[in-house]
């Protein structure tokens, strides 16, 4: 994921805050490849977990109660697994445009409603969990940064769960046509 970042967006070193930071992992990998890094998570079990790992500390909350403290001050802020959560996506995500600098970069990835999983398995496909308030499209997405001032720099779309049932070559077809299970795109603050 930081390779792919790295390479859509030209950033090599910068300020990053990954929210639903969770236990670190991706923390860690953005400090390896030399990153400044901050989480937000609002699990106090997973800010334990990454503390104890890694010596991270985490900024407990929601990114709403910070915005206000934290106006400019990323390069880049990193979602992964976290919009589908979120009651308000389009506040989110004008909070999120807020905290980053001029030209700054949001990257991240939630699953795709118009895929052939959740065709072929319906309300038992995966992702369908009462836990995710919101599902996306390619174009829901799109539309929703457009509204809160972001620009698509970058929108893929990935399928890897029957991947071995019905092999790369079908896979691919969905991707090329943003059917794949998930969406990670790259937005830009305008």
């Amino acid at each position: 994921q930081v390779g792919e970042i790295r390479e859509t967006t030209g950033l090599e070193k910068g300020a990053v805050l990954d929210v639903g930071s969770g236990y670190g992992y991706f923390r860690k990998t953005l400090e390896e490849s030399g990153f400044e890094h901050d989480g937000l998570e609002v699990s106090a079990h997973a800010r334990e977990v990454a503390k104890q790992l890694y010596g991270f500390e985490s900024f407990n909350g929601r990114l709403e109660d910070q915005a206000g403290d934290w106006s400019g001050r990323y390069d880049l802020i990193t979602m992964w697994d976290v919009i589908e959560h979120i009651p308000d996506p389009r506040r989110l995500l004008s909070c999120v445009g807020g905290c980053l600098k001029p030209g700054g970069f949001v990257a991240l990835k939630t699953p795709n409603l118009t895929c052939p999983e959740a065709e072929l398995f319906g309300p038992y496909y995966h992702s369908f969990k009462r836990e995710h308030l919101w599902y996306f499209t390619a174009d829901s997405l799109s539309a929703l940064a457009k509204a809160t001032r972001l620009a698509v720099v970058r929108m893929v779309s990935v399928s890897h769960l029957l991947q071995g049932f019905v092999g790369e070559e079908i896979t691919r077809s969905w991707e090329s046509m943003m059917q794949g299970a998930d969406l990670s795109c790259v937005l830009r603050r305008m």
